[in-house]
């Protein structure tokens, strides 16, 4: 699955946040898509955004990265073919969404959830020259994570001129390895319940006659996996770890009830950084 988000405040230039059920974004999707959407639209190569969930069981072979085209698919290798095909439904996507732009309220909110994720390789979290902490103990791992989830809320006015939920987009960090990679369908992994148990409860508590959607994607991940229990790797565990994250996802929803404004400033920047000759943006390195 692929969510859109375009998002236009007056007087601004639009900014389009594309949600994917994929591995990872790729430098040549992103500049294909511009280049598409240059020809017959307003959306500058900065102002579009290409997200993915990290689900380690999704379609590969799209990468401008021959060590992704290797080892994150089932064969190796670049496929123009899947790669063509990705663009255009991506460009379709994006337009459609353009072609149904309404006024909009929108809120922004964190929240901090513990316990859903751990670190899977706490001797090289210590490594860090920033952790001064040393402790190896088993609860560490719980610990050394980003716990925050951050959410936008968008409400979108209807024909009687009422406001009402019609989508969010989250990021949250956690590697999609909740399920098993002896399995051989293509899924979403303990995103899809990330992203469907807000969209199920947002429906119910509103009184919505459609689910909205929400687009859930990875943020800084590392070494930051499901707590999934010891040897129960599969979709029971992926749909109890995500549904609990959703659930979180969903209470951050309501509290945003009174927060909601029609008036945003939209920023957005691209940077290309070369990590091999120069990897540091400002006093990160």
């Amino acid at each position: 699955k692929a969510r859109i988000f375009y998002l236009r405040a007056k007087g601004g230039e639009p900014l389009v946040l594309v949600q994917t059920d994929l591995l990872a974004g790729s430098e040549i999707l992103h500049a294909a898509l511009s280049q598409r959407l240059a020809a017959v639209t307003e959306i500058a190569p900065q102002n579009l955004v290409l997200t993915a969930n990290h689900t380690h069981a999704a379609p590969g072979q799209y990468f401008g990265n021959d060590f992704y085209n290797k080892h994150a698919s089932n064969a190796a290798g670049f496929d123009p073919r899947w790669f063509n095909v990705l663009a255009q439904r991506l460009e379709g996507a994006i337009l459609l969404a353009r072609g149904q732009l309404r006024p909009a309220k929108l809120a922004v909110g964190q929240t901090d959830i513990w316990q859903q994720t751990r670190n899977r390789s706490l001797p090289a979290y210590l490594n860090n020259h920033e952790v001064i902490d040393q402790d190896a103990s088993s609860a560490r791992v719980f610990k050394a994570i980003n716990p925050t989830l951050t959410l936008v809320r968008i409400d979108l006015q209807d024909a009687d001129g009422e406001y009402r939920p019609r989508g969010a987009f989250s990021s949250f960090s956690i590697h999609g390895t909740g399920i098993g990679s002896d399995t051989g369908f293509y899924h979403a992994d303990v995103w899809a319940y990330i992203a469907n148990e807000l969209a199920w409860r947002v429906q119910q508590q509103y009184g919505l006659t459609e689910k909205p959607i929400h687009g859930a994607f990875e943020a800084t991940h590392g070494d930051v996996a499901p707590n999934v229990k010891p040897g129960q790797l599969g979709f029971a565990e992926a749909r109890r770890v995500g549904s609990n994250i959703g659930a979180q996802a969903f209470a951050l929803f309501r509290q945003l009830d009174g927060q909601l404004h029609d008036r945003v400033q939209l920023h957005s920047a691209l940077r290309e950084v070369d990590v091999l000759q120069q990897p540091q943006i400002g006093t990160i390195t």
